[in-house]
């Protein structure tokens, strides 16, 4: 039975979070239906801060009163929270673009090529 337990393990990361620590919490559809009426809404909201570690499986997590539901979380439903990245932001959010070219300089291309 141990080595079928420690061949399914394999691989596998152990993660605990701590109090204070800010994580993503996923929110799936049985969990919170308002918020998750179609697969193309986003599966979280903000990151949130573990509030106490109630053992290796559960945590709760400051979650506000406007969801309606426990703040008590499974570790499955949570994932890491870097607090010092920066959020979703792409080249095209900070005014540039991935190859550097401008938008004059891709009109010019686009004139100067025959039809």
């Amino acid at each position: 039975m141990e080595k079928l337990a420690s061949k399914a393990n394999k691989g596998r990361k152990q993660i605990k979070f701590e109090p204070g620590n800010w994580v993503w919490v996923h929110f799936r559809k049985e969990r919170l239906p308002s918020k998750r009426k179609s697969k193309l809404l986003p599966k979280g909201d903000e990151p949130f801060q573990v509030l106490k570690r109630i053992n290796d499986n559960a945590y709760l997590v400051d979650l506000l009163e406007d969801y309606g539901i426990s703040s008590s979380s499974n570790i499955n439903d949570l994932s890491p929270f870097d607090v010092g990245s920066k959020l979703r932001t792409t080249s095209i959010q900070e005014g540039g673009n991935d190859r550097g070219l401008s938008l004059h300089s891709i009109q010019e291309e686009l004139e100067d090529e025959p039809l």
